[in-house]
C-alpha cells in the first residue's frame, strides 16, 4: 500500500519553513560577508591616511596647553562669574554686562529716530548696539547725529570692554581650555565670543559716523586680531565662528569705504591686515578635527558602550535607534570608510585651492546607492558639514573683494577718480590682482564714472550679487 500524501497544507507550510531558512541563511551570510569586507576596506583606508600623515581622532588635534599669562581665553570676561552659594552677584564681569538688556525706555528712544527697529529676537545689549550702528548708513545726515547719541547711550554700560579686549590680544597666544577627550555633541565652547564682537563693531561704527576714523580704524584691527585668536582652534564651530566675525569687521571696511571716512594710512592698515586672513587652512583643520571626533565616536561606542552611545544615537532616524547595536556592527565600518574618505576629498581640495580654486567637482560628497542604510552617519555629516567650503569660500571672496576695493580707494585719494583698470593698482597699492576662490581668476571691475565703480568676482555677472557698488 503506497503511503498517503500529506496535505496540501503542510506540504506548502513546510516549503514555507525550507525557504525561509534558505532565506535568512543566505541574507546571513550576505551580511556577514558585507561586515567582512567593510572591515577589511576600513582596515585599507585607516593605513592610507595614517600612511599621508593624517591623524585620524579628535584628541591628537588638541593644541598645545600655554600659559595663562599669554593666552588670550584664560580670563573670567569668558565665563559668567559664579557668587557664592545663596549669594546674589556683587560685582558684574563684562561678560554679565554684555548679556544686559535694552530698557523700555532705550527701546523707545531708538524708535524715535528708527520707527522699525527690532532687536531680531534678542534685546542683548551688545547685539542691539550692533544692528543699531548697522543702521546708521540708513539715516539722513540730519538724523545722525542723534542716531550715534543713541548708539552712544546704549554702549554706555559697556565701555570697559574694548580696553580689556585690547589686554588680552596682547597676551599675544589663544587657546580655549577645552577637554579634547570628550565627545561633546552638544556645546558652546566660546561663550561670550559673539557678543564681544558685537560690541566692538558697535562701539566703531559710533567712532566712524562721529567723524573719528582713526578709532574706528583701530577698534576693527582689533575684532580681526579677536578673529585671529581662533585660526588655530580645531573645532569646525570656532572656524564658523571666525567667520562670522572677520564678516562684521569686513562690512563695516565697506560701509567706511562707501561712506569715504577713511584715510590713505587708515585704509593701507586694514588693507595689509585684511590680506593676511586666509580661512581655508582653518577649515581643512576643522574637517579632520571633526573627522576625528567622529571617529573617537564610533571607538567608544564599539568599545566601552555607555553615555557616548546615547549622544550617537540621537543623531539617528527614530527608527534606527532600537536597531543601533546591529547597525553599527554591520555597517558601521561601511559607514566610517565613506566619512573618512570624504573629509579627505575635501580637505585635498582645500589645500590644492591656492592653485587651482575650488572645484565643487574636487570636493562634494555624493551619496552612493542604499547609503541611507549604510552610511547613515556619513550622510548626516556631510549633508550638515559639507557646505561649509561652499561658506568659506564666499567669505574669503568677499575678503579678497574688500581688499581690492581698499586700494582702489586709495587711489581714489591720490589721484581724485577711480582707475581705468585694475593693473593701474599694481604695484602701487596691490601686488597682484586677487583672484576668486571658487573659479581662481582676477575680479572683474568697471568704472562707471570718476566716483562710482562696480567690483565682481570672476563667476559673477555685473548684475549679481557680490558687485560692489560705491
Amino acid at each position: 500500500m503506497t503511503p498517503s500524501r500529506p496535505p496540501l497544507w503542510k506540504r506548502f507550510l513546510r516549503f514555507a519553513v525550507f525557504s525561509g531558512i534558505v532565506v535568512v541563511t543566505l541574507v546571513a551570510l550576505g551580511l556577514s560577508w558585507f561586515s567582512f569586507t567593510t572591515r577589511r576596506e576600513w582596515a585599507k583606508t585607516k593605513a592610507e591616511l595614517l600612511t599621508r600623515g593624517e591623524k585620524l581622532s579628535m584628541v591628537e588635534f588638541a593644541p598645545p596647553p600655554i600659559p595663562d599669562d599669554q593666552n588670550f581665553f584664560a580670563d573670567s570676561i569668558w565665563r559668567p562669574a559664579e557668587p557664592p552659594p545663596g549669594q546674589p552677584a556683587i560685582k558684574e564681569t563684562p561678560f554679565q554686562l554684555l548679556d544686559s538688556l535694552v530698557t523700555a525706555d532705550e527701546l523707545a528712544a531708538i524708535r524715535v529716530v528708527f520707527p522699525n527697529f527690532q532687536p531680531s529676537g534678542s534685546s542683548a545689549r551688545a547685539y542691539a548696539a550692533y544692528q543699531l550702528g548697522l543702521r546708521l548708513s540708513e539715516l539722513s545726515p540730519k538724523m545722525r547725529p542723534a542716531g550715534v547719541t543713541l548708539l552712544g547711550r546704549l554702549l554706555a554700560p559697556l565701555a570697559p570692554v574694548p580696553s580689556k579686549i585690547e589686554s588680552l590680544l596682547a597676551r599675544g597666544d589663544a587657546r580655549f581650555p577645552f577637554d579634547y577627550a570628550t565627545l561633546p555633541w552638544k556645546m558652546n565652547p566660546y561663550p561670550g565670543f559673539h557678543e564681544i564682537g558685537y560690541t566692538l563693531t558697535a562701539f566703531a561704527y559710533a567712532a566712524l559716523f562721529r567723524g573719528d576714523s582713526a578709532t574706528a580704524t583701530l577698534l576693527t584691527l582689533d575684532l580681526l586680531r579677536m578673529s585671529d585668536t581662533l585660526a588655530r582652534e580645531p573645532l569646525l564651530y570656532a572656524q564658523m565662528l571666525r567667520i562670522s566675525v572677520v564678516a562684521q569687521a569686513r562690512t563695516l571696511v565697506q560701509t567706511g569705504l562707501e561712506e569715504h571716512r577713511w584715510s590713505d594710512a587708515e585704509l593701507a592698515s586694514l588693507q595689509n591686515t585684511l590680506a593676511q586672513i586666509d580661512l581655508l587652512p582653518g577649515l581643512a583643520l576643522a574637517y579632520r578635527t571633526e573627522r576625528g571626533r567622529s571617529n573617537q565616536a564610533f571607538e567608544a561606542v564599539l568599545l566601552r558602550p555607555s553615555k557616548d552611545r546615547a549622544d550617537l544615537v540621537e543623531q539617528l532616524p527614530s527608527g534606527l535607534r532600537q536597531a543601533f547595536p546591529i547597525y553599527l556592527h554591520l555597517f558601521g565600518f561601511d559607514d566610517r570608510v565613506a566619512l573618512n574618505r570624504g573629509v579627505q576629498k575635501i580637505v585635498d581640495a582645500l589645500e590644492a585651492a591656492p592653485l587651482n580654486g575650488l572645484d565643487p567637482r574636487r570636493y562634494r560628497y555624493v551619496p552612493a546607492p542604499l547609503s541611507q542604510v549604510t552610511r547613515v552617519f556619513a550622510n548626516n555629516f556631510f549633508y550638515l558639514l559639507g557646505g561649509q567650503v561652499d561658506v568659506f569660500a564666499v567669505h574669503m571672496t568677499d575678503i579678497r573683494q574688500t581688499i581690492v576695493a581698499c586700494a582702489l580707494e586709495r587711489y581714489r585719494l591720490r589721484y581724485g577718480s577711480y582707475p581705468g583698470n585694475l593693473a593701474e593698482l599694481v604695484p602701487t597699492y596691490l601686488p597682484t590682482i586677487p583672484r576668486d576662490v571658487l573659479v581662481h581668476e582676477p575680479f572683474h571691475y568697471r568704472r562707471l564714472s570718476p566716483e562710482t565703480f562696480r567690483l565682481w568676482a570672476a563667476g559673477d555677472s555685473p548684475e549679481a550679487d557680490l558687485i560692489w557698488p560705491n
